[in-house]
């Protein structure tokens, strides 16, 4: 490769991401440029609060992590991960902590060939389960299929304050209804427990496994350990039932549960499935934008197309993008809510409209009385008021009158040439009144 080629590449490149910090009251991650628990220059990854101490639940100083995904696209299959050891095949584009008073919550997207890919993790501030989100976009022209994806981490909740590097590992199902569903390694001195919990069993594989260092797999072997004491890796993998179409997106998320003892976890992680369905964070039936949905605000289930709108409150209530002041859609806003459009129920009312007289719609806002054109202060007489001609604002009951000058211009109905009202018209003026 020449050296202008390999400039232009490093200045198309997306800049390298930093590391950050997102942090709840009982959570926090130290993440890396990539996304995962492993923040190198900190040698801190992911951690929870006991009692005002935090405890990583990572190994110290390079927690090892690590998430694959792979799929076939036009016949061929593809491989990409990132590794905390041996980088990462797969491009990241933006990292972004989108933390709100109430929810701690980081987002990295990045891509993988042919598939865009959005991961977000979010906890409660005060809570202690992090849902672990992907959305995945297909980019291409053919169809994605045999995608699957898996995350993995060595947990080693208990070197910190007892030298143990060793966890028990057991996966189970927690729900009861035949399907393994949850992971969890505990602490053997401590009893601190991690464990990730599918969203989606039916389409899920989770257990333990050794040989960390080498691991980049999406198919890595998921062995159930039955609570053996292992110095081993935890991992969840999804697998995707459908084909993914060129321009769809598909969802698929689990829990990753901290907890002091495995029975809180195992409890917390069934108290939280609600959370799965975080594609529809408000419950009202409709994704969110982040899920490829149409609901414009998924935080309040008021709020989705369809639902019923009232004007002027300031809420686009049927996500339809309108103004909320316009409510005849005029392009001008209502002047009782700062808008200078005097009736906001008619379309053809605003200010510069074209106003036709008479008809009593001030169409243009001008604020005039529609029945006095010449603008004198007198109504038209054609429509109730005393005006006799209402195209020239000199004439109006009341108006100085000149005689002789062919001009009713008092609206009073006297003969312009008959001064003195005797019946006869002057004849200076073609009459025969001589006085």
């Amino acid at each position: 490769m020449s050296p202008a080629i390999t400039l232009l590449a490093l200045l198309l490149s997306p800049p390298a991401q930093a590391d950050q910090l997102v942090s709840g009251d009982n959570i926090r991650i130290y993440y890396d440029g990539t996304g995962h628990w492993n923040a190198a220059a900190a040698g801190l990854g992911l951690q929870y609060n006991f009692s005002g101490t935090w405890v990583d639940y990572t190994y110290p100083g390079s927690p090892y992590a690590m998430w694959s995904v792979e799929f076939t696209y036009a016949g061929t299959a593809y491989q990409h991960y990132t590794h905390n050891s041996y980088g990462t095949t797969m491009t990241v584009v933006s990292e972004s902590d989108d933390s709100t008073s109430s929810v701690a919550k980081s987002t990295y997207q990045m891509t993988a060939g042919p598939l865009s890919i959005v991961k977000s993790e979010e906890w409660d501030i005060t809570g202690s389960v992090i849902l672990v989100r992907f959305q995945i976009t297909n980019t291409g022209s053919s169809d994605v299929s045999d995608l699957r994806w898996m995350q993995a981490t060595d947990p080693d909740q208990d070197a910190w304050t007892y030298g143990s590097y060793s966890t028990y590992i057991d996966t189970r199902d927690v729900t009861g209804d035949g399907t393994a569903d949850w992971v969890e390694a505990r602490g053997p001195s401590s009893g601190r427990t991690i464990g990730f919990g599918s969203c989606d069993p039916a389409n899920s594989t989770m257990g333990g496994f050794g040989s960390w260092s080498y691991v980049v797999d999406a198919d890595q072997t998921l062995s159930d350990y039955g609570g053996t004491s292992y110095d081993y890796a935890i991992g969840l993998r999804y697998q995707e039932p459908a084909a993914i179409a060129p321009g769809a997106t598909v969802v698929s998320s689990f829990l990753v549960v901290l907890a002091g003892d495995y029975s809180t976890a195992r409890a917390d992680y069934l108290a939280n499935l609600g959370k799965c369905d975080l594609c529809d964070d408000d419950g009202d039936g409709v994704n969110g934008a982040d899920c490829g949905g149409s609901d414009c605000d998924d935080t309040d289930a008021t709020i989705y197309p369809g639902a019923v709108d009232a004007w002027y409150d300031g809420i686009d209530s049927d996500c339809a993008g309108d103004n909320d002041y316009d409510a005849d859609v005029d392009g001008y806003d209502s002047s009782a809510y700062g808008g200078t459009d005097c009736d906001d129920t008619v379309a053809t009312t605003y200010p510069g409209a074209a106003d036709a007289w008479y008809d009593g719609v001030d169409s243009d806002c001008a604020g005039n009385d529609d029945y006095d054109a010449d603008g004198d202060g007198h109504d038209s007489s054609t429509y109730g008021g005393d005006d006799c001609d209402d195209t020239n604002p000199t004439i109006y009951t009341g108006a100085t009158d000149t005689w002789y000058d062919g001009v009713d211009s008092d609206c009073a109905g006297n003969d312009d040439y008959d001064a003195d009202g005797d019946g006869h018209d002057s004849n200076a003026y073609g009459g025969d009144d001589c006085d």
